[in-house]
């Protein structure tokens, strides 16, 4: 029982941020009009991440709240100045929650290796995205596009 819960606190973690990111890049694109197209493909990216999660979280018996977190995504995108700051801001955040991921993924069962590649693959990508944003260079979607066609989505032109 206690490897299950284990499991569970895991899946419920991914689940809460992947939700919670979702809204969070979404309102960064009402919020950031001219950065919305950036804002809706990473959005696209916890989506597909968040879809992944859930139907394994299902299986697990996870639940989470979902208004609470959505409402926490929300107040996270206010938090910030301009766009570079709210990267910057978002890129450490990144980095954090990498960790997290790769820790979490080491307590899944092998039937789940899948999906913990996955996370932390989702997680790497937007890390680099990130830092090409910040470095002020031509974003490097390269990471993002290969994991969002590797899950079956993809960013609109």
């Amino acid at each position: 029982m206690g490897e299950t819960s284990v499991v569970q606190g895991a899946l419920a973690e991914w689940w809460e941020v992947e939700v919670a990111r979702v809204v969070y890049y979404e309102a960064l694109g009402e919020r950031f009009p001219e950065h919305r197209h950036e804002a809706s493909v990473l959005a696209l990216v916890e989506k597909t991440t968040r879809d992944l999660i859930a139907p394994v979280a299902h299986r697990y018996e996870v639940t989470i709240d979902h208004d609470a977190v959505e409402r926490a995504g929300v107040e996270f995108a206010n938090v910030g100045g301009d766009w570079r700051e709210v990267l910057e801001s978002a890129s450490a955040v990144a980095a954090h929650t990498l960790q997290m991921f790769e820790n979490l993924a080491d307590v899944l069962p092998i039937e789940e290796s899948a999906l913990a590649q996955a996370v932390v693959e989702h997680e790497r990508a937007q890390i680099v995205w990130f830092e090409s944003a910040i470095a002020g260079k031509p974003y490097d979607w390269s990471p993002i596009d290969a994991y969002l066609e590797r899950h079956g989505a993809r960013q609109a032109p």
